[in-house]
């Protein structure tokens, strides 16, 4: 089995621990956790919520909130991480909007889509697998 990566690992261990995300925000055991907005420099800067929990072995991870509630919609395929084709997938926010981690405004799809959003395009929910 190939190993799955801290980010993915970070969102499913949010979800076997009960973590819930109700309009972008966390929360754990009724409370609303603090999030920290992360700039991701790189083709296009873009800023992603995200919070530190520690792994069942004591080391403190980074979890994305998109992470998170694409686990939390897609379950394994989320995980598994490759489209029909092959390619890998990543999480789409379907607006743009990075910060906006609702249940509706979160899709997979390919490299190719995320390149095309960043470019400016507009993208439709009917073009991702549900």
């Amino acid at each position: 089995m190939e190993k799955i990566s801290d980010k993915k690992l970070g969102a499913i261990i949010c979800h076997n621990r009960g973590y819930e995300i109700i309009d972008s925000k966390v929360f754990f055991n009724g409370k609303e956790r603090k999030l920290d907005i992360r700039t991701k420099k790189g083709n296009g800067q873009s800023s992603y919520s995200s919070f530190g929990i520690k792994n069942d072995e004591g080391k403190r991870i980074q979890v994305f909130v998109h992470h998170l509630m694409a686990y939390k919609k897609f379950g394994k395929k989320f995980i598994d991480g490759l489209d029909f084709s092959g390619d890998e997938l990543v999480v789409i926010h379907l607006d743009g909007n990075t910060l906006n981690n609702s249940y509706d405004n979160i899709f997979l799809g390919n490299r190719s889509h995320a390149r095309r959003q960043r470019d400016g395009e507009k993208l439709e929910s009917k073009i991702f697998e549900k």
